[in-house]
């Protein structure tokens, strides 16, 4: 969402939130008013505010996701720094490697048969990725229920071995619409998607 919509205490504790997933630690009030040294009941209302504007989803008071990231283990694991870290769908996760310095590896699987997928990233660059034919399927939104993108629209944003694959499953799936895309085009369109969130996660970062 366009961070102009946020105020300077929102994008505060947006960035804590994402800088600790991104870390592997846990995300909870106390953690997150020695983060940004505010108290927790000045950050429970904050939370709640990202929550309706769409910036992350919690249930019951629980974060569940702070787009691109997961705060639940998904299908979609992101391998950093020798920590496991969680993406919400495909193209979530191949937003994660702009965030971060170092080289990451995005691990799934197909969601046609089952094989294991790999992405091995550094910033912009794909260094590696098995199967070399790998394909992400994007859902069209109109295609899926209301409600949080984490519910209703990640879980069928996938990688696939290939297009044959991504066919396939859209043919036994015919209530789904939406675009097949080479690996670099993700890669593309996720950086377009979370340009405003990469910039936010990399800005002032000597700051905790």
């Amino acid at each position: 969402m366009p961070h102009e919509d946020m105020t300077r205490l929102e994008l505060r504790i947006r960035r804590a939130v994402l800088r600790r997933l991104l870390r592997g630690q846990p995300v909870d009030l106390d953690s997150l008013s020695t983060s940004t040294r505010l108290s927790p009941e000045e950050v429970a209302p904050v939370l709640s505010k990202l929550s309706d504007l769409g910036a992350l989803h919690a249930m019951d008071g629980v974060l569940i996701a702070a787009y691109p990231l997961s705060a639940v283990p998904t299908r979609h694991r992101i391998r950093r720094d020798g920590t496991i870290i969680y993406a919400n769908c495909a193209l979530d996760a191949l937003a994660v490697p702009f965030m971060v310095e170092e080289i990451v590896s995005i691990e799934s699987d197909c969601t046609h048969c089952g094989q294991a997928t790999t992405v091995e990233m550094s910033g912009d660059r794909i260094l590696a990725a098995h199967p070399r034919s790998l394909v992400v399927f994007h859902v069209a939104r109109d295609s899926c229920e209301a409600g949080p993108a984490v519910l209703t629209r990640c879980p069928h944003i996938n990688f696939f071995c290939g297009t044959d694959h991504a066919g396939r499953w859209l043919a036994e799936n015919p209530g789904r619409s939406g675009d097949v895309l080479a690996l670099p085009q993700a890669v593309a369109q996720a950086c377009e998607r979370f340009a405003s969130t990469i910039s936010l996660v990399r800005g002032e970062e000597g700051q905790r």
